[in-house]
Formats: C-alpha cells, sequence, structure tokens
C-alpha cells in the first residue's frame, strides 16, 4: 500500500472510496459516480480528480499536489492543510466549499457556480477569484 501506484482509477460505480497513505502516486481519479471520498495523506500526488459526480469530498494533508479539481458535482469539498498546491480548481458545481489553511497557493478558483464559500488561512495567495455565481463569501486571513 506504501510504494508508488501509477495509476488509481475508479469508474463508473455507484460509491468509491479512495485511501492514499503512501508514496507518490501519479494519477488518482474517481469518474461517473455517484459518491466519492478521496482521501489523501502521503507525498506528492500530481493528479487528483474527481469529476461528473454527484458528492465529492477531497481531503489532501499531505505534501505539494500539482492538481486538485472537483468538476461538473452537485456538492464539492475541497480541505487542503498541506504544502504549495499549484492548482485549486472548483468549477460548474452546486455548492462548493473550499478551505486552504496550507502554504502558498497559486491558483484558487471558484466558477460557475450557485454557492460559494472561499476560506484562505495561509501565507500569500496569487489568485483568487469567484466568479459568476449567485452568492459568495471569500475570507482571507493570510499575508
Amino acid at each position: 500500500p506504501h510504494t508508488p501506484h501509477r495509476y488509481q482509477t475508479l469508474s463508473n460505480t455507484g460509491n468509491d472510496q479512495n485511501n492514499d497513505h503512501g508514496t507518490p502516486h501519479r494519477y488518482q481519479t474517481l469518474s461517473n459516480t455517484r459518491n466519492d471520498q478521496n482521501n489523501d495523506h502521503g507525498t506528492p500526488h500530481r493528479y487528483q480528480t474527481l469529476s461528473n459526480t454527484r458528492n465529492d469530498q477531497n481531503n489532501d494533508h499531505g505534501a505539494s499536489h500539482r492538481y486538485q479539481t472537483l468538476s461538473n458535482t452537485g456538492n464539492g469539498q475541497n480541505n487542503d492543510h498541506g504544502a504549495p498546491h499549484r492548482y485549486q480548481t472548483l468549477s460548474n458545481t452546486g455548492n462548493e466549499q473550499n478551505n486552504d489553511h496550507g502554504a502558498p497557493h497559486r491558483y484558487q478558483t471558484l466558477s460557475n457556480t450557485g454557492n460559494e464559500q472561499n476560506n484562505d488561512h495561509g501565507a500569500p495567495h496569487r489568485y483568487q477569484t469567484l466568479s459568476n455565481t449567485g452568492n459568495e463569501q471569500n475570507n482571507d486571513h493570510g499575508t
């Protein structure tokens, strides 16, 4: 369970649970599912994608993750407590919550959604964008 897995895919399922506690996994994909839970506590994961789902939960506590994407979902929750994440995107969803407590995040984008909450407590964030939404809340507590 702790050695590098290049591909981890759960697709076209009813309920998916993907827990990764090991070393770098290049691809982690949960697609076309009803309920997805992706918990990553390990070292850098290059891709973490949850797409075309009803409920998505993506919890990242590890080191730098290059891509974190929740798209075309009903409810998206993205909690990042780790080191720099280059991309954090929640798009085309109904309800989104993005909580960032870690180090510098280059991109934080919430777009085309109904209700959004973006809480940033970390270090400098270069981009924070909330666009084309109905209700937005953006709380920035960083430097």
